[in-house]
């Protein structure tokens, strides 16, 4: 992240209150977690994440703090609080994730001088595994949206039957009052298909990166 995008960050967070969240979606998880830095020195931290990498923060008082992202997820629980517990172990406090969620957030303080306090950064946070994780979550998402593309063409269909005109209007359509309808019918699956194209090109630059890091 560059000086600028981070000077972006900085001014939003301060304008946002309480309870506010963030729809920017970062390709790079090194870039999310700099931006997270910067949310916490004006005092906002991670609450939570949902599946679409929508995050919500929750305000308290500024620190300066080091973030790490992570992408992983556990076949059973006993997994799960292993990675946790050797992590808590190293200096790391868990600040969100489930055994399911596929996200775990991670932060510790800083010195005096900037650097974590964290032990083991490398070693239990490797850029490279933690891309892959990145990409695999971005197929996961792929994934639920092209179901929803299925599901929204099926439903049409099953209205207005298997036809080019489950897409369109009909009658005049040159008239007006019909473009609610076409609005309606369409408009979410142009916004499915639009998001699958989005994540679909993400996807692909997550190999790029996943390359570059060997």
């Amino acid at each position: 992240m560059n000086r600028l995008d981070a000077d972006f960050e900085r001014r939003y967070a301060k304008q946002q209150k309480k309870g506010m969240n963030t729809s920017k979606i970062f390709l790079d998880p090194k870039d999310e977690e700099e931006a997270l830095d910067i949310f916490a020195e004006d005092g906002y931290f991670v609450e939570k994440a949902s599946f679409w990498d929508l995050v919500s923060f929750r305000a308290a008082d500024p620190m300066s703090v080091r973030h790490r992202l992570d992408f992983r997820w556990f076949g059973s629980k006993e997994e799960y609080i292993r990675y946790v517990s050797e992590r808590t172990l190293a200096g790391w406090s868990h600040i969100w994730g489930t055994q399911r969620s596929g996200r775990q957030y991670w932060m510790c303080d800083k010195d005096r001088y900037g650097e974590p306090l964290g032990k083991r950064e490398e070693t239990l946070f490797p850029r490279k595994a933690i891309l892959i994780g990145r990409r695999k979550r971005l197929l996961s998402q792929i994934v639920a949206l092209a179901a929803l593309v299925a599901a929204w063409t099926a439903f049409l269909f099953a209205i207005f039957g298997v036809t080019w005109r489950a897409f369109w209007i009909w009658g005049d359509s040159s008239s007006l009052l019909q473009l609610p309808i076409l609005f309606v019918k369409t408009g979410p699956l142009v916004a499915f298909l639009g998001f699958l194209v989005y994540y679909l090109i993400l996807y692909f630059r997550a190999g790029k990166l996943i390359r570059e890091a060997d």
